[in-house]
Protein backbone atom coordinates (compact mmCIF):
# COMPACT_ATOMS: atom_id res chain seq x y z
CA UNK A 1 0.00 0.00 0.00
CA UNK A 2 1.24 3.63 -0.86
CA UNK A 3 1.97 5.88 1.99
CA UNK A 4 2.21 9.79 1.49
CA UNK A 5 5.94 10.97 1.34
CA UNK A 6 4.93 14.30 3.75
CA UNK A 7 2.53 12.89 6.75
CA UNK A 8 3.53 9.27 6.02
CA UNK A 9 -0.74 8.33 5.93
CA UNK A 10 -1.64 4.91 4.15
CA UNK A 11 -3.20 5.96 0.52
CA UNK A 12 -6.22 3.38 -0.30
CA UNK A 13 -6.17 5.40 -4.09
CA UNK A 14 -5.89 8.15 -5.88
CA UNK A 15 -4.39 10.90 -4.55
CA UNK A 16 -1.38 12.94 -6.51
CA UNK A 17 1.60 11.65 -7.83
CA UNK A 18 5.01 13.56 -8.53
CA UNK A 19 7.93 11.28 -10.05
CA UNK A 20 8.38 8.51 -7.28
CA UNK A 21 6.69 10.11 -4.57
CA UNK A 22 2.64 9.81 -3.72
CA UNK A 23 1.12 12.40 -1.67
CA UNK A 24 -2.51 11.82 0.41
CA UNK A 25 -3.62 15.57 -0.57
CA UNK A 26 -2.75 18.51 -2.65
CA UNK A 27 -2.11 20.23 1.16
CA UNK A 28 0.54 17.39 1.96
CA UNK A 29 2.23 18.23 -1.49
CA UNK A 30 2.45 21.91 -1.17
CA UNK A 31 3.35 22.23 2.18
CA UNK A 32 6.05 24.51 3.34
CA UNK A 33 5.39 25.86 -0.35
CA UNK A 34 5.45 29.45 1.11
CA UNK A 35 8.46 28.91 3.05
CA UNK A 36 9.94 27.93 -0.06
CA UNK A 37 9.52 30.65 -2.18
CA UNK A 38 10.12 33.15 0.20
CA UNK A 39 13.90 31.75 0.49
CA UNK A 40 14.68 31.47 -3.09
CA UNK A 41 13.46 35.33 -3.20
CA UNK A 42 15.42 35.81 -0.57
CA UNK A 43 18.89 34.24 -2.06
CA UNK A 44 17.63 35.67 -5.39
CA UNK A 45 18.40 39.17 -3.52
CA UNK A 46 21.22 38.81 -1.68
CA UNK A 47 22.85 37.66 -5.24
CA UNK A 48 21.10 40.45 -6.84
CA UNK A 49 21.43 44.84 -6.34
CA UNK A 50 17.87 46.23 -7.04
CA UNK A 51 17.46 47.98 -10.12
CA UNK A 52 18.09 52.17 -10.15
CA UNK A 53 14.88 54.03 -9.93
CA UNK A 54 13.91 55.24 -14.15
CA UNK A 55 15.18 58.38 -15.00
CA UNK A 56 12.49 61.69 -14.37
CA UNK A 57 12.05 63.45 -17.62
CA UNK A 58 13.20 67.33 -17.46
CA UNK A 59 10.63 70.07 -18.75
CA UNK A 60 7.86 67.54 -19.80
CA UNK A 61 5.89 69.85 -17.10
CA UNK A 62 6.77 73.49 -19.11
CA UNK A 63 6.42 71.87 -22.65
CA UNK A 64 2.83 70.29 -21.64
CA UNK A 65 -0.51 71.97 -23.10
CA UNK A 66 -2.62 73.24 -20.23
CA UNK A 67 -5.47 70.77 -20.17
CA UNK A 68 -8.21 73.19 -19.40
CA UNK A 69 -10.68 70.69 -18.23
CA UNK A 70 -8.13 69.66 -15.71
CA UNK A 71 -10.37 69.48 -12.53
CA UNK A 72 -6.96 71.93 -10.56
CA UNK A 73 -8.29 74.20 -13.01
CA UNK A 74 -11.57 74.60 -10.93
CA UNK A 75 -12.55 76.64 -8.27
CA UNK A 76 -13.51 74.84 -4.62
CA UNK A 77 -17.26 76.00 -5.99
CA UNK A 78 -16.65 73.50 -9.05
CA UNK A 79 -16.35 70.78 -6.68
CA UNK A 80 -19.16 72.20 -4.37
CA UNK A 81 -21.10 71.91 -7.54
CA UNK A 82 -19.79 67.98 -7.83
CA UNK A 83 -20.93 67.07 -4.02
CA UNK A 84 -24.31 68.38 -4.30
CA UNK A 85 -24.99 66.41 -7.93
CA UNK A 86 -23.46 63.44 -5.88
CA UNK A 87 -25.82 63.97 -2.71
CA UNK A 88 -29.03 64.33 -5.27
CA UNK A 89 -28.12 61.96 -7.39
CA UNK A 90 -28.11 59.89 -4.33
CA UNK A 91 -31.41 61.00 -2.45
CA UNK A 92 -33.01 60.29 -5.80
CA UNK A 93 -31.75 57.26 -6.09
CA UNK A 94 -33.04 56.31 -2.25
CA UNK A 95 -36.15 57.61 -3.29
CA UNK A 96 -36.80 55.32 -6.37
CA UNK A 97 -36.10 52.29 -4.09
CA UNK A 98 -38.50 53.30 -2.13
CA UNK A 99 -40.93 52.95 -4.42
CA UNK A 100 -39.09 50.01 -5.92
CA UNK A 101 -39.44 48.05 -2.72
CA UNK A 102 -43.25 49.48 -2.18
CA UNK A 103 -44.05 48.19 -5.56
CA UNK A 104 -42.14 44.90 -5.10
CA UNK A 105 -43.71 43.75 -1.97
CA UNK A 106 -47.15 44.26 -3.50
CA UNK A 107 -46.21 41.87 -6.24
CA UNK A 108 -45.17 38.99 -4.01
CA UNK A 109 -46.80 39.96 -0.91
CA UNK A 110 -44.14 39.31 1.21
CA UNK A 111 -41.93 42.20 3.22
CA UNK A 112 -38.35 41.32 2.36
CA UNK A 113 -37.32 44.50 3.08
CA UNK A 114 -37.85 43.77 7.10
CA UNK A 115 -36.51 40.03 7.39
CA UNK A 116 -34.45 39.70 10.15
CA UNK A 117 -32.52 36.74 11.52
CA UNK A 118 -33.33 36.11 14.88
CA UNK A 119 -34.70 39.25 15.11
CA UNK A 120 -31.11 41.23 15.40
CA UNK A 121 -29.86 40.50 11.91
CA UNK A 122 -31.50 42.99 9.48
CA UNK A 123 -30.68 40.95 6.30
CA UNK A 124 -33.25 42.66 3.80
CA UNK A 125 -32.99 45.72 5.14
CA UNK A 126 -29.22 45.66 4.61
CA UNK A 127 -29.42 43.93 0.95
CA UNK A 128 -32.43 46.36 -0.10
CA UNK A 129 -30.11 49.68 1.49
CA UNK A 130 -26.93 48.67 -0.71
CA UNK A 131 -29.81 48.18 -3.79
CA UNK A 132 -30.85 51.86 -2.47
CA UNK A 133 -26.95 53.31 -2.28
CA UNK A 134 -26.76 52.54 -6.56
CA UNK A 135 -27.23 56.53 -6.89
CA UNK A 136 -24.76 57.56 -4.70
CA UNK A 137 -22.03 54.95 -6.65
CA UNK A 138 -23.59 56.33 -9.79
CA UNK A 139 -22.53 60.31 -8.17
CA UNK A 140 -19.17 58.87 -6.83
CA UNK A 141 -18.04 57.71 -10.37
CA UNK A 142 -19.39 59.96 -12.76
CA UNK A 143 -18.40 63.38 -11.23
CA UNK A 144 -15.02 61.52 -10.11
CA UNK A 145 -15.22 62.19 -6.41
CA UNK A 146 -14.58 60.81 -3.47
CA UNK A 147 -17.34 60.21 -0.91
CA UNK A 148 -16.90 63.15 2.02
CA UNK A 149 -18.74 64.25 5.35
CA UNK A 150 -22.13 65.63 3.13
CA UNK A 151 -21.97 62.08 0.91
CA UNK A 152 -22.09 60.05 4.09
CA UNK A 153 -24.39 62.81 6.16
CA UNK A 154 -26.82 62.74 3.25
CA UNK A 155 -26.57 58.91 2.91
CA UNK A 156 -27.52 58.27 6.97
CA UNK A 157 -30.27 61.09 7.17
CA UNK A 158 -31.64 60.11 3.52
CA UNK A 159 -31.46 56.07 4.26
CA UNK A 160 -33.04 56.26 7.45
CA UNK A 161 -36.02 58.25 5.42
CA UNK A 162 -36.16 56.18 2.52
CA UNK A 163 -37.01 53.55 4.68
CA UNK A 164 -39.61 55.18 6.57
CA UNK A 165 -40.70 55.98 2.83
CA UNK A 166 -41.75 52.49 2.10
CA UNK A 167 -44.14 52.55 5.05
CA UNK A 168 -45.32 55.96 3.94
CA UNK A 169 -45.92 54.13 0.81
CA UNK A 170 -48.13 51.89 2.11
CA UNK A 171 -50.48 53.58 3.92
CA UNK A 172 -50.88 55.96 1.04
CA UNK A 173 -52.06 53.07 -1.30
CA UNK A 174 -53.56 50.78 1.10
CA UNK A 175 -57.05 50.40 0.49
CA UNK A 176 -59.78 47.79 1.64
CA UNK A 177 -63.55 47.70 0.82
CA UNK A 178 -63.08 50.73 -1.27
CA UNK A 179 -61.98 52.98 1.85
CA UNK A 180 -58.37 54.40 1.59
CA UNK A 181 -56.02 54.04 5.10
CA UNK A 182 -55.10 57.52 4.96
CA UNK A 183 -58.61 58.72 4.92
CA UNK A 184 -59.48 57.10 7.91
CA UNK A 185 -56.43 56.99 9.47
CA UNK A 186 -53.00 58.95 10.15
CA UNK A 187 -49.76 58.07 9.07
CA UNK A 188 -48.25 57.59 12.89
CA UNK A 189 -50.90 55.49 14.11
CA UNK A 190 -51.24 53.40 10.78
CA UNK A 191 -47.25 52.71 11.85
CA UNK A 192 -47.58 51.72 14.82
CA UNK A 193 -50.25 49.45 13.83
CA UNK A 194 -48.23 47.32 11.76
CA UNK A 195 -45.33 47.41 13.86
CA UNK A 196 -46.99 46.20 16.93
CA UNK A 197 -48.72 43.74 14.93
CA UNK A 198 -46.02 41.58 13.17
CA UNK A 199 -45.48 38.20 13.58
CA UNK A 200 -41.79 36.67 13.11
CA UNK A 201 -41.14 32.93 13.71
CA UNK A 202 -38.35 31.48 15.35
CA UNK A 203 -36.86 28.66 13.73
CA UNK A 204 -39.02 26.47 11.32
CA UNK A 205 -41.76 25.73 13.46
CA UNK A 206 -45.26 25.63 12.07
CA UNK A 207 -47.75 28.38 12.51
CA UNK A 208 -48.10 31.82 12.12
CA UNK A 209 -45.40 32.99 14.65
CA UNK A 210 -45.52 35.21 17.52
CA UNK A 211 -46.58 38.96 17.66
CA UNK A 212 -44.25 41.35 18.08
CA UNK A 213 -46.39 43.98 20.44
CA UNK A 214 -44.12 46.98 21.77
CA UNK A 215 -41.24 44.59 20.13
CA UNK A 216 -42.16 45.55 16.31
CA UNK A 217 -40.64 49.42 17.42
CA UNK A 218 -37.58 47.61 18.46
CA UNK A 219 -37.29 45.90 15.54
CA UNK A 220 -38.31 48.72 12.86
CA UNK A 221 -35.56 50.63 14.55
CA UNK A 222 -32.79 47.46 13.31
CA UNK A 223 -34.36 47.49 10.27
CA UNK A 224 -33.31 51.21 9.64
CA UNK A 225 -30.08 50.50 11.12
CA UNK A 226 -29.45 47.75 8.95
CA UNK A 227 -30.79 49.83 5.61
CA UNK A 228 -28.59 52.66 6.23
CA UNK A 229 -25.85 50.62 6.83
CA UNK A 230 -26.09 49.25 3.15
CA UNK A 231 -26.40 52.47 1.68
CA UNK A 232 -22.95 53.30 3.58
CA UNK A 233 -21.84 49.34 2.01
CA UNK A 234 -22.40 50.80 -1.36
CA UNK A 235 -20.93 54.17 -1.02
CA UNK A 236 -17.79 52.72 0.49
CA UNK A 237 -17.46 50.32 -3.03
CA UNK A 238 -18.43 53.18 -5.10
CA UNK A 239 -15.77 55.27 -3.60
CA UNK A 240 -13.40 52.48 -2.74
CA UNK A 241 -11.76 52.39 -6.36
CA UNK A 242 -8.11 53.55 -6.72
CA UNK A 243 -8.06 57.62 -6.96
CA UNK A 244 -5.55 59.99 -7.98
CA UNK A 245 -4.86 62.77 -5.66
CA UNK A 246 -3.36 64.69 -7.63
CA UNK A 247 -5.84 64.79 -10.76
CA UNK A 248 -9.07 63.96 -8.53
CA UNK A 249 -9.86 61.04 -10.50
CA UNK A 250 -10.46 57.53 -10.43
CA UNK A 251 -8.11 55.11 -12.07
CA UNK A 252 -8.91 53.36 -14.99
CA UNK A 253 -7.96 49.93 -15.34
CA UNK A 254 -5.10 48.87 -18.08
CA UNK A 255 -5.67 44.76 -17.80
CA UNK A 256 -4.45 41.96 -15.26
CA UNK A 257 -1.19 39.53 -15.75
CA UNK A 258 -1.92 36.04 -13.96
CA UNK A 259 0.90 33.55 -14.01
CA UNK A 260 1.09 30.57 -11.92
CA UNK A 261 3.15 27.36 -10.72
CA UNK A 262 3.31 24.62 -8.96
CA UNK A 263 7.56 25.06 -8.19
CA UNK A 264 8.38 27.36 -5.54
CA UNK A 265 12.10 27.44 -5.99
CA UNK A 266 12.27 29.18 -9.34
CA UNK A 267 9.08 31.25 -9.07
CA UNK A 268 10.31 32.80 -6.04
CA UNK A 269 13.36 33.55 -8.17
CA UNK A 270 11.67 35.03 -10.72
CA UNK A 271 9.11 36.81 -8.81
CA UNK A 272 12.11 38.74 -6.54
CA UNK A 273 12.90 40.35 -10.25
CA UNK A 274 9.56 41.56 -10.40
CA UNK A 275 9.19 42.67 -6.92
CA UNK A 276 12.14 44.52 -7.40
CA UNK A 277 11.43 46.35 -10.77
CA UNK A 278 7.50 46.79 -9.72
CA UNK A 279 8.69 48.95 -6.60
CA UNK A 280 11.38 50.81 -8.69
CA UNK A 281 9.06 52.11 -10.97
CA UNK A 282 9.96 49.66 -14.02
CA UNK A 283 6.32 48.77 -14.30
CA UNK A 284 7.14 47.37 -18.33
CA UNK A 285 10.17 45.38 -17.57
CA UNK A 286 8.32 44.11 -14.45
CA UNK A 287 5.29 43.05 -16.42
CA UNK A 288 8.05 41.79 -19.14
CA UNK A 289 10.00 39.74 -16.53
CA UNK A 290 6.65 38.16 -14.75
CA UNK A 291 5.20 36.83 -18.54
CA UNK A 292 8.05 34.93 -17.95
CA UNK A 293 7.70 33.72 -14.25
CA UNK A 294 5.24 30.95 -14.89
CA UNK A 295 2.09 29.83 -17.38
CA UNK A 296 -0.74 31.98 -18.29
CA UNK A 297 -3.48 31.80 -15.72
CA UNK A 298 -4.11 30.08 -13.08
CA UNK A 299 -4.61 26.96 -13.84
CA UNK A 300 -1.82 25.75 -10.47
CA UNK A 301 -0.69 25.84 -6.71
CA UNK A 302 0.14 29.61 -6.87
CA UNK A 303 -0.94 32.09 -8.90
CA UNK A 304 0.46 35.86 -8.84
CA UNK A 305 -1.79 38.50 -10.39
CA UNK A 306 -0.18 42.14 -11.45
CA UNK A 307 -3.48 44.81 -12.38
CA UNK A 308 -2.18 48.08 -14.17
CA UNK A 309 -4.01 51.39 -13.58
CA UNK A 310 -3.80 54.67 -15.20
CA UNK A 311 -5.05 58.12 -14.50
CA UNK A 312 -6.92 59.50 -16.85
CA UNK A 313 -5.61 62.29 -16.65
CA UNK A 314 -1.55 62.85 -15.70
CA UNK A 315 -1.64 59.39 -17.14
CA UNK A 316 0.21 58.05 -14.23
CA UNK A 317 0.19 53.86 -14.44
CA UNK A 318 0.03 52.00 -10.90
CA UNK A 319 0.36 48.25 -10.69
CA UNK A 320 0.02 46.31 -7.95
CA UNK A 321 1.30 42.53 -7.42
CA UNK A 322 -0.86 40.01 -5.64
CA UNK A 323 -0.85 35.83 -4.80
CA UNK A 324 -3.28 33.49 -4.66
CA UNK A 325 -3.02 30.01 -3.67
CA UNK A 326 -5.35 26.99 -4.23
CA UNK A 327 -6.79 25.65 -1.05
CA UNK A 328 -9.73 23.12 0.15
CA UNK A 329 -12.16 26.04 -0.59
CA UNK A 330 -10.80 27.33 -3.78
CA UNK A 331 -8.35 29.81 -4.07
CA UNK A 332 -7.59 32.01 -1.07
CA UNK A 333 -5.75 35.35 -0.85
CA UNK A 334 -2.10 35.27 0.56
CA UNK A 335 -1.91 37.69 2.90
CA UNK A 336 0.85 39.89 3.16
CA UNK A 337 2.42 39.15 -0.41
CA UNK A 338 1.31 42.69 -1.95
CA UNK A 339 3.75 44.92 -3.63
CA UNK A 340 3.20 48.40 -5.15
CA UNK A 341 4.66 50.65 -7.91
CA UNK A 342 4.08 53.85 -10.08
CA UNK A 343 5.34 55.25 -13.47
CA UNK A 344 4.95 58.15 -15.30
CA UNK A 345 5.51 56.30 -18.44
CA UNK A 346 2.83 54.03 -20.54
CA UNK A 347 2.23 50.78 -19.86
CA UNK A 348 1.83 47.88 -22.51
CA UNK A 349 0.38 44.92 -21.70
CA UNK A 350 1.80 41.85 -22.89
CA UNK A 351 -0.19 39.55 -25.21
CA UNK A 352 1.07 36.62 -24.26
Amino acid sequence: MATCAKCGKNILMGGPKIGEFRYCSQQCRFQGFFEKLMLAMEKRAASEPPPAPPPVATGAATDRVPDLLDESNFTSTGEDLKDLTIVLFGLGGLVAAAFLIHVLVELVNYPFHNQTFWFVLPIGAFLCGMVAGLGYWVGLRSMDRLPNKWTYFSAIVGGAGSYVLIYFLMWWFFEAKGQKARDQISFLDFLQVVLEHQRVKFGRGKGEGVELGKWGHARFAINIVGYVLGVLATISIGGGKTYCVKCKRYLKTVGSQVRSSDDPEPTGAALHGVVALLVAGHLQEALDAHAASGEPGAKRFWASTIKVERCPGCEEHQAKLSANVLGERGRQEVEGFVFQGKSPRTVRMPTA
